[in-house]
């Protein structure tokens, strides 16, 4: 499978990945943003239960997560909630399978 990439965003509170759809098995995630602040990685099932979160502290550029490595074998919504008091810009990511 193709990877999927997305184009740019902003949020001050969540941002999920086209409209929180549910990826099959994704592997990993990158995202460019063009601005710094910390932020969490938000994973939640088909359901759209929040299943596990992870911070970040992110410093502007290319950032990335292995999913396989925290665990995460199935299959996902990926959004991304912000941990600081601005207002966090995407530019654009790859989800990889």
């Amino acid at each position: 499978m193709d990877d999927y990439h997305f184009g740019p965003g902003e949020f001050s509170g969540e941002l999920w990945i086209d409209s929180k759809r549910v990826f099959t098995r994704p592997r990993g995630v990158d995202v460019e943003f063009v601005n710094a602040g910390p932020f969490d990685w938000v994973f939640a099932d088909a359901n759209g239960k929040e299943v596990r979160t992870y911070r970040h502290d992110n410093k502007s550029g290319w950032t990335g997560i292995d999913l396989f490595s925290l665990g995460l074998t199935g299959n996902f919504s990926i959004g991304f909630r912000n941990a600081s008091g601005g207002v966090l810009k995407i530019k654009q990511g790859d989800v990889h399978f």
